[in-house]
């Protein structure tokens, strides 16, 4: 018995060994969570701009440890740079994620034509091929 519980001491002890230091390790996407809900439920400049500080220093950090950002994290800042006019700054941000995720080429296309001002999610051709095939659907109904 006094075994068992000699071994259940050491086997507790090496598991607080090996937790305790990996949960000091912080993660770059420490605070991202409450930033972004606060963003969202309170847009207010100084809400906007902290989110913003955030996802910048998310991304320097990744650039100091010569890692990739985490996914959507260039994406995000670069369509918020769009939000606020900064067009050249936020295409260079949209291109990084696309060098970093190539499978998110189609999703930054769209935030693109969002950020240069052209505004539609669709261009013309998908729009009117679109909407055919809804007109089509409703025909069936």
């Amino acid at each position: 018995m006094k075994t068992n519980m000699k071994l259940d001491s050491i086997a507790a002890l090496c598991f607080l060994a090996i937790v305790i230091p990996l949960g000091a390790c912080r993660s770059p996407y420490d605070g991202y969570g409450s930033s972004l809900y606060r963003q969202l439920k309170k847009p207010t400049p100084e809400n906007q701009a902290a989110h913003l500080n955030l996802l910048a220093k998310v991304i320097e950090r990744a650039d100091r440890n010569q890692v990739r950002p985490p996914p959507g994290v260039c994406a995000e800042y670069g369509y918020n740079l769009g939000l606020l006019g900064r067009t050249a700054e936020a295409t260079d941000y949209l291109d990084r994620e696309v060098q970093h995720y190539p499978e998110s080429e189609t999703f930054v296309s769209v935030l693109k034509r969002i950020v240069s001002g052209r505004g539609r999610i669709l261009s013309d051709q998908e729009h009117s091929s679109d909407s055919s095939n809804d007109l089509d659907r409703g025909a069936d109904r």
